[in-house]
């Protein structure tokens, strides 16, 4: 009887009898629903994983994308200003690594709007220079880019809260010299990011400069690599290069509160739908219980021809392997096709509610980011499988354990 036995896993009799006593047309049914719908979890929870980062990893890619185009790879500043910017410039330049550099000068000064005061950050640049470290011109959506002196461009959020156009004249003074200076809107930009379209300003660094009663002074110096994924190493080897009085910061040290938030709110949702997949796990455990229980006087035959405990084992274990690779494969697939086609998805969505869900008055994209990784559907993948063998553990033993002369005698 033992030269009978099936000890090979993959033999095809195993599968068969796996997916008989799942998908048979006399099977119960209501086994065969429980089934049913806990593919449809697997599926539903696995679509939703993808959607969801795939989403936020998108937004997470733009978000740093503005803020790298505003803020540079690498920023130094010195304190109380470098009197010999050149210099500088010449010293950072002998790093390979160093695309481009340019000087900037930044000050907290008071915005007046007739009688409004407002704080705002200004921020002095060099235009020629600027374009090779940052994108802030790429932001510009109406107006010229500091073409001529005494100029600004602004912020659109700036710009609707106070009702400001280009060719209008503000008046800005310092808060460390009361100096007051008439400056016209040149140009408006819009990042998308609130925090720069609404206190942040640009005019030219020779401007700053005069407002500011600093002569050739400057405040300091925007980087740019080329390898951003290189910014760590390269901070630290060029603060290695001076003394205490420069400091040096990446772009990810500028923004590591909001990048924290992202990373939170992507961890938070992941753990959610995971413990749906965990759930629907759990109704696969449930399903192959009660299989086993209505499915006694087979196994007691199956064991009474010569399958062995570890072919039963194998049997029960492989309807949850079954039932959580048809889900994976309906989950996948429908999660990278929505997340591919999300766009056209919620254009369908806006007009038949009539309802806009991103106001582009609000939200500076015209499509939603998307970015699938290959990282985050394996992930997935490997974590619904291995949450699936866990739950059709028990009752696999279980199967295996029946004694089949007391399964067919109370048969």
């Amino acid at each position: 009887m033992e030269s009978t036995q099936i000890n090979n896993w993959f033999k095809p009799v195993l599968i068969w009898i796996s997916f008989k006593y799942i998908f048979a047309k006399k099977q119960n049914r209501f086994i065969a629903f429980n089934a049913l719908l806990a593919i449809i979890g697997i599926s539903l929870a696995i679509a939703s994983l993808i959607i969801v980062t795939a989403v936020m990893d998108g937004f997470k890619e733009d978000l740093e994308e503005k803020i790298i185009g505003t803020s540079a790879h690498i920023r130094i500043d010195k304190y109380k200003g470098e009197d010999d910017p050149q210099s500088i410039i010449s010293k950072i330049k002998k790093n390979p690594n160093v695309k481009s550099i340019t000087p900037f000068v930044e000050e907290n000064v008071i915005l007046n709007i007739q009688d409004k005061k407002d704080l705002i950050l200004l921020q002095g640049i060099d235009p020629i220079n600027e374009v090779k470290v940052t994108n802030i011109k790429r932001y510009l959506i109406s107006g010229n880019f500091l073409n001529k002196p005494n100029t600004l461009i602004i912020g659109k959020e700036l710009a609707a809260e106070n009702d400001l156009s280009i060719g209008e004249m503000l008046n800005i003074t310092s808060m460390r010299t009361y100096n007051s200076k008439a400056f016209e809107i040149a140009g408006i930009f819009s990042t998308g990011v609130y925090l720069l379209d609404s206190k942040v300003i640009y005019t030219q660094i020779k401007s700053a400069q005069t407002l500011l009663e600093m002569n050739e002074k400057v405040s300091g110096f925007k980087i740019s690599l080329y390898d951003h994924f290189k910014v760590k190493q390269v901070n630290y080897d060029l603060s290695m290069m001076f003394d205490v009085r420069y400091f040096f910061s990446t772009w990810i040290d500028q923004n590591k509160n909001l990048i924290a938030v992202l990373q939170t709110e992507k961890r938070i949702m992941l753990i959610i739908l995971s413990i749906i997949i965990i759930l629907s796990g759990l109704n696969i455990s449930t399903t192959l219980m009660m299989n086993v229980m209505q499915k006694k006087r087979d196994i007691g035959v199956l064991m009474s021809i010569g399958f062995s405990k570890d072919n039963i084992r194998q049997i029960f274990l492989m309807q949850g392997i079954l039932m959580c690779i048809i889900g994976l494969i309906f989950g996948l697939s429908s999660g990278i096709l929505i997340s591919l086609n999300i766009d056209a998805i919620f254009h369908v969505f806006e007009v038949v509610f009539n309802f806009e869900l991103f106001p582009k008055d609000i939200y500076s994209f015209s499509k939603i980011p998307i970015n699938l990784k290959l990282s985050n559907i394996v992930y997935i993948s490997l974590f619904s499988i291995f949450i699936t063998l866990i739950s059709a553990i028990y009752p696999a033993r279980k199967a295996a354990s029946l004694d089949p002369v007391e399964v067919l005698k109370n048969e």
